[in-house]
């Protein structure tokens, strides 16, 4: 649990350090997530749909405790930052 915890960090250190909650960006992320995990077309998301899942999962972990360390423990979330990583 500690590296989703430290992921989540760099996340916000990265991507939002003034807490400005500039994402997600988009509506539907969540079922964006549905369908790239139905699909396994990880590949085919583009940076800003990347970060919009990844901070959609942050924020919907506040109502649905223990999301963000579910789809960790799942993978997702390391396949998430593998395109995060190749699309920056």
């Amino acid at each position: 649990m500690q590296n989703a915890q430290e992921i989540k960090d760099f996340l916000w250190a990265t991507y939002d350090p003034n807490d400005e909650l500039i994402y997600p960006v988009i509506a539907d992320w969540d079922d964006l997530l549905e369908r790239t995990i139905n699909e396994a077309s990880y590949g085919s998301l583009t940076q800003v749909e990347i970060l919009s899942i990844l901070f959609g999962l942050i924020y919907r972990n506040r109502i649905v405790e223990g999301l963000w360390w579910s789809m960790y423990e799942r993978g997702i979330t390391t396949k998430l930052l593998q395109q995060l990583t190749e699309k920056h």
